[in-house]
């Protein structure tokens, strides 16, 4: 990663755990490293699934605001 830190996937029996996170509205995706949790990311919004429920800042946008 950029910033020195290591980045790495965890599975459990074959299966993305952030994947499955975002998948049932857990977390957020952040575009700005990857685009590859995009699809689940979406499909948890799309079904108000988890955090999609109610409405949130992404934790970005919330920092940010927070600097000002």
């Amino acid at each position: 990663e950029r910033d020195g830190r290591i980045l790495a996937k965890c599975a459990v029996g074959g299966r993305d755990i952030g994947e499955w996170i975002l998948w049932s509205g857990w977390a957020v995706a952040y575009a700005g490293y990857s685009h590859e949790y995009t699809r689940a990311e979406n499909f948890a919004k799309h079904g108000r699934r988890g955090i999609w429920a109610g409405e949130f800042d992404n934790p970005w946008v919330w920092r940010m605001q927070r600097e000002q």
